[in-house]
């Protein structure tokens, strides 16, 4: 199956100061919020269901893959975990607002 012509839309825009940015993957909370990996730039954004972003962390090496924290499994669920392309694990604390504690 495929869409019909044009019904892929831009969702937010990368700011121009960052359009190499590079982004690296996502994950979204249950409040319908995106986070999102820019890969080059170092960053990581927040982008809330209107299409907002907010910088949660910078001067990051290579990060990639954001995972939500999980509380059921020892993560704290307010916190967002990154792995890196150059051999970190990073932890962004309270990068989640109003976290819901049982996720499944």
């Amino acid at each position: 199956m495929s869409l019909p012509d044009g019904a892929v839309s831009t969702f937010a825009k990368v700011p121009v100061q960052r359009a190499l940015a590079g982004l690296d993957g996502l994950d979204i909370d249950e409040q319908g919020n995106l986070y999102v990996v820019a890969y080059f730039s170092g960053e990581v954004w927040r982008a809330s269901p209107g299409g907002a972003l907010c910088r949660l962390a910078s001067g990051l090496s290579l990060p990639s893959a954001p995972v939500l924290g999980r509380a059921g499994q020892g993560f704290d669920p307010a916190s967002l975990y990154l792995m890196s392309h150059s051999g970190r694990l990073y932890e962004v604390p309270n990068a989640v607002p109003n976290p819901v504690v049982a996720r499944p």
